[in-house]
This record gives structure tokens, sequence and C-alpha cells, in this order.
């Protein structure tokens, strides 16, 4: 059973979700939906059908931001509650997601393997191999950890440009200025609406030498147009449609007198004000970027495993994730290939801090038993306080962070077979 229908499967997979049962489980479901009890539940039978995309293109589909948004809840709460639950989505969807065609594939040479270049644990069980969701008329092609590229559904040209670049080796400033699209972070997506007048803007520190100011001007017809002002640089420019430049800034052995540069984009519509975004530097400077190790390599014989780290944060909750698939091979001249294991372990450890300062450390520690993938994540909400009265540091947790401060050991464990990696996400600190 390689295809399900998708739309069946997650009205199960919510009924299921209101008694605590297993949704495949023969025993725990006859097959037979009752009305009168559905509606008795907190999530009434139309919530739960509108919750339910479909496939459309090659491409998942969701009429609109909220079945978005309930869809993404229930994957990201079931992938580490259901040890299933992957697979079964797996089998459900109608074309090869990331996730699908990483775990299916056989390889000799692991540099050669199939490995996504960015997306969440969610977002890659679901994202076909062009990184592509639809809502509504609009297709999200993701471009980087943080940036989605928002591009209309028959915007052919655009779709077909952006899925012949390379996401793991994407530049996102070549990109931004070719292309007539709106730029908006992953976490926009549910927000997201075409307008008369849609403008956005962003500052991110690139390490320790330079600064990206980048946004899109759009509208319903194509580009819109702005001005952006940056007095700092004593830098106005004219800007249409998807815009980036990069600033040199020195971040080590201090920044002169500039401590704050503001960035003021003018969109060229009654509707908008000015969009204002500013970079702070101190004394000392974390890093505040979504960071990735990518899809890395490990290997002792015929035994190896596939591992990743990545960082997530928004206003509600920074979250920190480890994933890792064990392989095996009879030889050294046979393929590669997904093989379960007695033991597999992730230590994830998370250094939490208050202006660049240590200040909170979170650890998950996960292991299973014959088995051939695992997961981790740390968590907490930004604007907590830490309540360890042994730390000497008070304040509010941020999410930046320093190299060494996400970390996590790797083991896989077969017969007499033992394989221990440990690594950490690269993070760019500039501290004076």
């Amino acid at each position: 059973m390689r295809y399900l229908n998708i739309t069946a499967f997650f009205l199960i997979l919510f009924l299921a979700s209101c008694t605590n049962t297993d949704p495949l489980d023969s025993n725990s479901w006859n097959g037979k939906i009752d009305e009168q009890d559905v509606q008795s539940r907190s999530l009434n039978s139309d919530r739960i059908l509108q919750s339910a995309p479909e496939d459309r293109n090659g491409r998942l589909y969701f009429s609109n931001s909220r079945q978005y948004s309930d869809f993404m809840n229930l994957l990201n709460t079931q992938i580490f509650e259901d040890s299933d639950f992957e697979d079964n989505v797996l089998q459900t969807l109608s074309f090869p997601s990331l996730t699908y065609l990483m775990e299916n594939d056989r390889f000799n040479n692991p540099s050669k393997r199939f490995t996504p270049c960015l997306g969440t644990i969610a977002q890659s069980l679901i994202l076909n191999k062009h990184y592509e969701v639809q809502v509504g008329d609009v297709v999200f092609s993701f471009l980087t950890t943080e940036y989605v590229a928002a591009v209309a559904h028959d915007d052919f040209e655009t779709l077909e440009h952006l899925r012949g670049e390379n996401r793991c080796e994407m530049n996102l400033v070549k990109v931004e200025n070719k292309l007539d699209f709106a730029l908006i972070k992953d976490e926009d997506i549910i927000e997201f609406r075409f307008s008369p007048c849609k403008a956005k803007l962003f500052i991110d520190a690139r390490g320790c030498d330079s600064i990206l100011v980048h946004g899109s001007m759009n509208n319903w017809i194509g580009a819109g147009n702005g001005v952006l002002t940056i007095e700092a640089f004593d830098f106005e420019e004219d800007v249409t449609g998807t815009f980036s430049f990069v600033f040199a800034i020195d971040l080590i052995g201090g920044i002169g007198t500039i401590e704050e540069i503001e960035a003021i984009l003018n969109p060229d519509c009654f509707i908008n004000d000015d969009l204002i975004e500013t970079i702070s530097f101190g004394e000392s400077t974390c890093d505040a970027l979504e960071r990735d190790t990518g899809w890395q390599w490990a290997e002792n014989g015929n035994y190896a495993f596939s591992y990743r780290l990545y960082n997530k944060h928004n206003s509600i909750k920074d979250k920190e994730f480890a994933q890792l698939y064990s392989y095996a091979r009879s030889n050294i001249n046979d393929d590669w290939d997904q093989y379960r294991v007695d033991q597999l372990g992730i230590d994830l450890t998370t250094m939490r801090r208050a202006l660049c300062q240590e200040l909170q450390v979170d650890t998950d520690f996960e292991d299973c038993n014959n088995c051939k993938k695992l997961k981790a994540k740390t968590s907490a909400n930004p604007n907590q306080v830490s309540s360890d009265p042994n730390q000497n540091v008070e304040g509010i947790l941020v999410t930046d962070f320093c190299d060494g401060d996400v970390t996590a050991v790797f083991n896989i464990v077969d017969f007499s077979n033992n394989l221990s990696h440990e690594d950490g996400i690269p993070f760019t600190c500039c501290i004076n």
C-alpha cells in the first residue's frame, strides 16, 4: 500500500486524536464514522475535513491559511508523540516528499546521497522535491531555512526559475534581484495575502563583517515600488519587486559610533505606512539567525548514520532539533541502505543566553530500540525568565547563540558494533 487518500487518512487521524486510539489499528476503528459522535467531539466534522489537504499538481494544496496552520500544528505535535506517524503520512501522499526521497535512497557514495537542504522535520515530510506547498492561489517555494518566496500559482516562469535553483547553494542576494515574488519568513505563510500594496523588510547580520538588508514590494499585478533609506550608510535608493543590499561593517574590535542601524522602506502607495527595521550592536553580539548543519555523515566499517541539527525561533517558542538515521551495508562494495539497529540515541544540549551571557541549559535525551530513525528537541519561551537559582546571570532568554551552544551526541549500537559522534550548530558570535 504505497498511496492512500490523504483526506480520508487525516480525517481518521483527527478522530483518533480525540480518543487517544491508534488511527490505523483495526481493533480500535471499525471503518465507520458515527456522525453524531463526531459532532460531540471538540473538533467537529467540518473542522476536521477542512484541515485535511489534497494533492494538486504534484504538491500539497490547502484551500486557505487556517487549514494550513491547523495541519502544520497537527504535524508538529504528532511527529513527536507517535513514532509511526511519519511513515503513515509518507504512505498517504501521492507524490514523493523530501523525506520520502531521502528515506528511500540507496547509494554507494554517501556524498552523492539525496539530502534535503532545508525544511523542518514537519515541512520535509510534506514538501515536494521543489520545496513547494500551495495555499489558495499562492505557491510558497522555500528558499533558505528562514525565507520563502510567495508566487502566484499561475506564474509559471517564476516557479520554473526557482525550481532550477540549487537550494544547497542558494544565494539569496542573487535570487532576489532576479525575480518578481514576495519574500516572507516561513512563519508568515499563515497570514500572507497578495494585496494592492504588500511590503516586507528584513535586516540580518552576516557573520561579523556585514549585514544584509532585503525585502520585497509586490501588489496584485506584480512588482511594487518604494524607496529604501539607511542613514547610517548615507544610502537612499528606489527599489522594485524583490531587493537586497549588503553593507560592510566591522563588529570585531569595535564598530565605531554605529550602535544601531535603521532601515526605512517607504512603499509607493497610500495605504501603507513606512516600514522600519533596526539591528543593534553592543559589546557582544550573538548570532540571531536560524542555522542548520545540513545532513552530515559518520561511519565505522559497515555501519553509519546520517544526522542533522538546526534551530528555529519566533515570538512564541525557540526550538532546537536533532535528527538521526542509521545505515548499514553487507560489504564495502555494496550500497548503503537504511537499517534497523538494536539501539539509537541522541543527547541534545542547548545553552540559552541573556545579553550573550550563559543563562540556562536545556537538554533532551531520546533513544529507541530496533529502529532506524530518531529525533530530539529542546524548546523554551523566548520571554521566560530563568528559574534556576544556581545561575549567576539574571535576564530574559533570547534567541541568540554562540558557537558550541547547541550540540548533540549521536549513538548507534548493533550487536558488538558501536558508533558515536558529537557535533554542533555553527554560530557566529562577535565578542569584543
